[in-house]
């Protein structure tokens, strides 16, 4: 890809649609990416129905932090496919963050089972 994309800017420059076209292409192979990624983790939680070796906090905490990386790249880019891909991640792990919040709550373990990895 960094090959194809020096070959791009040379001929044609940086800001040409060609180059655009060419980082929208990758954001669209980003998504795809992270959805194959992230969907056979989902659809193994749904239907296994049990959390498993997921950690219920650090998927929270991985969700947090993609919608901080994401509003980072949108507030920090000049189009929106420069982000997409950020926006997408996010998506994904947000979905399989609620998932385990619905098996969890099925589970009605309480509080103690979020935090049993510290005892």
């Amino acid at each position: 890809a960094g090959i194809t994309f020096s070959a791009l800017v040379k001929v044609y420059g940086i800001y040409s649609s060609q180059v655009q076209l060419f980082g929208d292409v990758c954001a669209g192979v980003a998504c795809a990416v992270a959805a194959v990624q992230w969907m056979p983790q989902i659809l193994t939680t749904c239907r296994l129905a049990r959390v498993g070796s997921l950690s219920v906090l650090m998927t929270t905490a991985q969700a947090i932090g993609g919608v901080a990386a994401t509003l980072n790249a949108a507030l920090h880019s000049t189009t929106e496919m420069a982000w997409i891909s950020y926006a997408f991640n996010t998506m994904m792990i947000f979905i399989l963050m609620l998932v385990l919040f619905r098996i969890w709550i099925r589970q009605s373990r309480g509080i103690s089972f979020m935090f049993s990895f510290m005892m």
